[in-house]
């Protein structure tokens, strides 16, 4: 006899990827609301009460970048996008953020969701550039998107 596993998303960071700790996301069934992922705090209403970066949801939480100095990743929104299941799948949407969602290089639109399968790279955001306009304090760190492989286990045909 075995034991069904809930769907869950494994996200592991890629060497590019804005530094967050690998996440385990468990997923409830489609009667749940969507989990979101997005930054932990917003950037205009500064920390939001109800979220906490863990290993265990979507929300990323600040780093410490190479300059000792505490970074948030500028191309993430506080609500990027949203997963979720259904029909034995697990979905990814993209909520009208401003640098986009990508998954293998290819970006989502807005509101359209997409299937995803173990092995697929998720990025949220884009690779920002410095440029002259670039406030000094704005670290290397902090350009860099969230780019991570994506694993998923509980979900029928998640190794394909």
């Amino acid at each position: 006899m075995s034991i069904p596993t809930p769907p869950m998303i494994n996200l592991k960071a890629t060497a590019d990827s804005f530094h967050f700790p690998e996440k385990f996301i468990f997923l409830q069934g489609a009667e749940y609301p969507p989990t979101i992922l997005g930054l932990q705090s917003h950037p205009t209403h500064g920390q939001l009460a109800s979220r906490r970066a863990l290993p265990t949801n979507g929300y990323f939480g600040q780093t410490v970048s190479s300059s000792r100095s505490t970074v948030s990743p500028i191309a993430l929104g506080a609500n990027h996008a949203q997963v979720w299941t259904a029909s034995d799948q697990i979905f990814i949407e993209d909520t009208d953020s401003s640098f986009g969602t990508f998954i293998n290089d290819e970006r989502l639109g807005s509101g359209t969701p997409r299937p995803l399968k173990t092995g697929d790279i998720l990025r949220l955001g884009i690779q920002l550039t410095r440029s002259s306009d670039t406030p000094e304090n704005v670290t290397n760190e902090q350009l860099r998107p969230i780019i991570a492989k994506v694993i998923l286990t509980g979900i029928p045909g998640a190794y394909v």
